[in-house]
């Protein structure tokens, strides 16, 4: 077990070595005029994405920022699906209609 190890570490060295010449390389590619715009936003996209915390996204886009919150959402397959995203941070019930219509708008805080 220990050379498997031995392989990993080397190989997140190597990939940790080139990382500065990626960088430098995507911002020349971003610099250069002759590169088209579409593929700088690709390529500024994949960058933005790998550089988020992706799994802070669902939970304030449902309204969550605190332990103990509560949010009441309407029942929409946008908000299922973020629920889903963050399913193992969150309890979910189902209220009834009338307490949900007398939130303010369908959510609170």
């Amino acid at each position: 077990m220990p050379v498997q190890n031995e392989t990993v570490v080397r190989e997140l060295k190597k990939w940790g070595m080139s990382l500065p010449s990626l960088g430098m390389l995507v911002i020349a590619l971003m610099s250069d005029p002759q590169v088209p715009k579409m593929n700088k936003v690709v390529v500024g996209g994949i960058a933005a994405y790998l550089m988020t915390p992706v799994g802070m996204f669902p939970r304030r886009l449902l309204g969550l920022k605190r332990i103990n919150d509560v949010v009441v959402k309407e029942d929409r397959p946008e908000i299922r699906g973020m629920v889903a995203k963050v399913r193992h941070l969150v309890r979910v019930e189902e209220v009834a209609p009338a307490a949900a219509r007398r939130s303010s708008g369908g959510e609170t805080s």
